[in-house]
This record gives C-alpha cells, structure tokens and sequence, in this order.
C-alpha cells in the first residue's frame, strides 16, 4: 500500500460525482492500442520509439496518426483505418482491470459515475455491454463529443457543464500523465492510478494521490 492512503484519506462526502478515464482505468486496453498503433505503422513502413509512442498515451488515436502521418508523409486516415481494424478484431479480449467493476458497481450505490474517455464511443460499447456496465454510468464524455481533447481540460469541462456538475467537487480518476494534465486544468482532484506509468510520472503531473490498486483506494475512502 502506498504511502498517500497512510497519510491522507479521502471524504467521498466531499464530491458530488467521480469521474473516470476508460482505457487503463476501467478496460485492461491500453497493451491492445499500443501494439496495433505499432502494427500500423510497420505496414507503412514508418520507424517509431516506444517512448514516443507511450507520451501519446490518454490523448485521441487521431493525434498520434496525425503526428506521424506528417513526419512520415503518409495518409493518417488510411493508418488509423488500418489500426481500428487491428483493434477491433480483438475487441472482445479485452478484460477489466483488476477490481474496477466491483469498485464501479459498489461506488455507483453512492454517486453518480461519468466515462470521460479519449477512446470513441463505438470502441467502449461493446465493454461496457459485455461486462454489464450499462446501468452504472449517468454519461460518457468521448473522443467524438469534444474539439480539444487530453492533455486538454475540455472532455471533463463538457462532462461537468452537461450534468451541472462543479469541478472541486469532481474526484477524477486517471491514469495517465496527459488525463492527469486534463484533470487537474479542469479543476478537479485527481487520482492517479498506477499501471502503465509511474507514480513519478503521474505525481510530477500534479496527481493529488497515487494509488496501485482498486482495493487501495477502497481503503483510502472508506468504501
């Protein structure tokens, strides 16, 4: 357990919704995108750097094809067609991360829940489906919804504007450094949630916790 829960809990009393990334935070997803972002690329024969790919992370697949598309002098529409068909295919693999839907469901009894998500809406239907997640969320905030998106406050500034919501009264739920900057632009308090980056990386974002698990942040509200 990290030192943050032994230190500082946290009052659920204290926010009106919490709000939650999808990808890493709720579907085990994040290994899926990396690896058919890679294979795109290799079918256009474009060179990439794991680390560059990875700072892409929380931020629309749209960015990312955009970026190399225009180093690379290649069609971004054409890769990112190529990567959602590689994607979707194994769609159906896709797992929860470990305690999110207990978490989720057990949460729900108490406040309201919101996805604000860099993912389309298409790629997060058949999760939420699949693990009977329909009736758990009030709304979903994607990547179709918004102009600007992660690092960008925007997605979590239509979240609150559409459901009345105020933002010191957000707890916010991310696991990346870009869904971090998001968050905290927002206003929001944020939690990191460990998984593909560091609690360094997450905290250097402004992350107001860190935490490694689901069942650590259990303990650390007193659900």
């Amino acid at each position: 357990m990290s030192k943050n829960s032994l230190v500082q809990k946290i009052t659920l009393a204290d926010f009106d919704a919490v709000l939650f990334d999808f990808d890493g935070v709720i579907a085990d997803s994040e290994s899926l995108h990396v690896s058919t972002k890679k294979e795109a690329l290799k079918a256009f024969g474009i060179a990439y750097d794991d680390a560059q790919i990875m700072s892409f992370q929380g931020s629309p697949e749209t960015s990312f094809f955009n970026y190399y598309a225009e180093l690379n002098h290649q069609d971004a529409e054409k890769m990112l067609g190529m990567k959602r068909q590689l994607f979707n295919k194994k769609i159906d693999q896709i797992e929860a991360i470990s305690g999110a839907i207990p978490f989720i469901k057990k949460l729900n009894q108490y406040k309201p829940c919101y996805v604000v998500t860099s993912s389309i809406r298409v790629q997060i239907d058949c999760f939420i489906k699949r693990h009977k997640l329909d009736q758990d969320f009030n709304g979903y905030i994607t990547c179709d919804d918004v102009t600007l998106h992660k690092p960008h406050p925007e997605p979590y500034l239509v979240c609150m504007q559409q459901h009345y919501l105020k933002a010191k009264y957000c707890l916010v739920i991310e696991d990346s450094p870009n869904g971090i900057t998001s968050a905290k632009a927002a206003g929001c308090f944020s939690i990191g949630l460990i998984g593909a980056f560091s609690a360094k990386d997450l905290r250097e974002r402004g992350a107001d916790i860190i935490v490694d698990s689901y069942s650590e942040l259990e303990f650390l509200i007193g659900l």
